[in-house]
């Protein structure tokens, strides 16, 4: 079994699978898929065929938000606001005012 990170393996797996999905574009071919189960398997989740059934549910689902979350255009960053001019304290203008 190989040595796992600090991260719970469920985790581990979505960040895996999320890499995934972003490095093939949201396309791959039953070997990349192969792989993918072997590096999972690699990290120390062990996969029945029923967990790689959903393991591959979740690339699909996962390549569903990388094409539409992809094909949103980049917001440009808001600007900042001018600061504005100080307001006179009033202890001040109380001041100018007796003047």
């Amino acid at each position: 079994m190989a040595k796992r990170t600090s991260k719970n393996p469920v985790q581990e797996m979505l960040g895996m699978a999320g890499d995934f999905v972003v490095k093939q574009k949201g396309k791959w071919e039953h070997k990349d898929w192969e792989a993918f189960v072997e590096k999972v398997q690699k990290a120390g989740v062990d996969l029945s065929d029923e967990l790689k059934k959903s393991l591959g549910h979740i690339l699909e689902a996962t390549k569903r938000f990388y094409g539409d979350v992809s094909s949103i255009p980049d917001k440009k960053p808001a600007k900042k606001a001018k600061p504005s001019a100080k307001a006179k304290s009033k202890s001040k203008a109380k001041a100018k005012s007796k003047a």
